[in-house]
């Protein structure tokens, strides 16, 4: 007797998205995605205008990012094991507490109370696209409808990714602090909702699984090849974000930024919606490859900037890449982190993927105050091509390795 109770959907939006369950749990999973997608701007605006000191709400931002990447495997870790609606409803209640205990006392302006509270923030911040693809992955047989769900998260994210600091950015402008509370709502609905239904959940391991085991689950065949795969992407995107804002405020234009990476999210959020199933009907790896071959082949023309109208067009083009490549790769992770650990091991790819984004982030910066011209978007072509060698290696499926003849005696 298996515990899995799959459903039988075709592989469509339609056809995922026909079940009310399944619905409320793909609502529910956007919302809980506040913090993941806000939290970094509602924080910054809160805390510097609070205390008046960006260097101070830097710090409070980075306590609650390095906090929040630490703490996501230890917390789908316990997913796998303990189950989703214990952990995410705990989560949920710590989180949704310091997000609003920071929001009163902003007024104080005590840098050291701030950044603690950010830091608690972070360490209650369950990845939870992590976990709802887990539940996909549990809910359905079909490995093409399997994918199909994973390239509807992706649309989720990029929503998400552009709902939220626009939601938080609003209601910062009445209060700082309001952005705060803004955010809140991720945790204490929909991380909240998603605890409660528990029919779409995958069954806890409990104590009879490998999740209890004390090697992690990065350490299984295939994985850390992945996650060094999503470190790379992650590079690529945090340089190319920090750059485009760097020299756009430079040239006293910052509003151009914006919209490159509006075209960005544009081209990413559209080649999920309309290719959406047709990509799904082909092997991972062979998506994996191809849309990171899109995104570094179309970074390697960033350097020859010209002008707001290339930029976005590059960065349009790029995206469609991107969520077929992040979704094939969350496939591949789950198909090998196995049925005990899906949770924690698609949660190791976007902790790779947050790591890589501030290793991004930071020598973009670097680039930007030291190369005044185009030319420093050669960090940018670099970071592609480091995230292609790695998806290139990462898609060799370990299991497939020839054995090694024994010595003619």
């Amino acid at each position: 007797m298996t515990l899995r109770s799959p459903l039988d959907v075709r592989p469509g939006y339609r056809g995922l998205l026909r079940s009310p369950r399944r619905a409320a749990m793909v609502l529910a999973g956007g919302v809980a995605r506040f913090p993941m997608t806000g939290a970094g701007v509602a924080i910054v605006l809160a805390v510097a205008g609070a205390t008046g000191s960006y260097a101070v709400a830097g710090a409070a931002s980075s306590a609650y990012v390095v906090l929040a990447a630490l703490a996501a495997p230890v917390l789908g870790r316990l997913m796998d094991r303990l189950g989703q609606a214990r952990v995410l409803a705990a989560a949920a209640l710590v989180q949704t507490a310091a997000l609003l205990t920071l929001a009163a006392v902003a007024a104080a302006a005590h840098p050291v109370a701030m950044i603690a509270l950010c830091g608690v923030v972070g360490l209650a911040a369950p990845d939870v696209g992590a976990a709802v693809r887990s539940r996909w992955a549990f809910l359905l047989r079909d490995d093409g409808a399997r994918r199909t769900a994973f390239l509807l998260e992706s649309v989720v994210d990029e929503t998400m990714f552009v709902v939220s600091p626009l939601a938080v950015s609003a209601a910062a402008a009445v209060h700082p602090s309001a952005g705060l509370v803004v955010v809140a709502a991720g945790p204490a609905f929909g991380a909240t909702a998603l605890a409660m239904q528990r029919a779409t959940a995958p069954p806890p391991g409990g104590r009879s699984t490998a999740a209890r085991r004390r090697v992690a689950v990065i350490t299984r065949p295939g994985l850390p090849r992945l996650a060094l795969m999503f470190l790379g992407l992650g590079a690529y995107l945090g340089s190319i974000e920090v750059l485009l804002v760097a020299y756009a405020d430079r040239a006293e234009r910052p509003v151009e930024a914006g919209i490159a990476l509006a075209g960005w999210a544009a081209g990413s959020a559209g080649a999920a919606l309309v290719l959406g199933a047709r990509i799904a009907a082909f092997a991972p790896a062979r998506v994996l490859m191809g849309g990171v071959a899109v995104m570094a082949a179309f970074g390697l023309l960033l350097p020859a900037n010209h002008g707001l109208v290339w930029l976005t067009a590059v960065c349009f083009c790029a995206g469609i890449g991107a969520s077929p490549a992040l979704s094939a790769g969350f496939s591949l992770a789950s198909d090998r982190a196995g049925d005990d650990g899906r949770t924690e091991g698609m949660t190791w790819m976007s902790t790779g993927m947050g790591f890589g984004t501030t290793l991004g982030a930071l020598t973009g910066g670097l680039v930007a105050d030291r190369v005044t011209g185009q030319e420093g978007y050669l960090l940018c072509s670099l970071f592609g091509l480091v995230a292609l060698a790695a998806a290139a290696w990462a898609v060799v499926d370990p299991r497939s390795r020839p054995r090694r003849r024994a010595p003619r005696r």
